[in-house]
């Protein structure tokens, strides 16, 4: 099991780092790094809110379903 998981971290260590090398993140301190991903991850949460809110594929309506189901599992077992 400690085989699977260090070939995991090894592989999303080479993928950060292939990430880092292709927009030469990796020459920069770790504060701006940090500024870099801040912008970055802000970025891809504004998008996939727009994608939620904006209703492209009904994920408002399979989001509403999801919790109505979960509420229905809570009601059933409270009886």
């Amino acid at each position: 099991m400690a085989t699977v998981e260090k070939k995991e971290r090894g592989w999303l260590a080479t993928k950060i780092y292939q990430f880092e090398v292709t927009y030469a993140l990796y020459m920069l301190d770790t504060w701006e790094k940090a500024i870099i991903y801040t912008f970055l991850i802000g970025m891809i949460s504004l998008y996939i809110y727009y994608l939620i809110r904006t209703n492209p594929f009904g994920f408002q309506d399979k989001i509403a379903n999801v919790f109505k189901s979960i509420q229905n599992v809570i009601v059933h077992k409270e009886l």
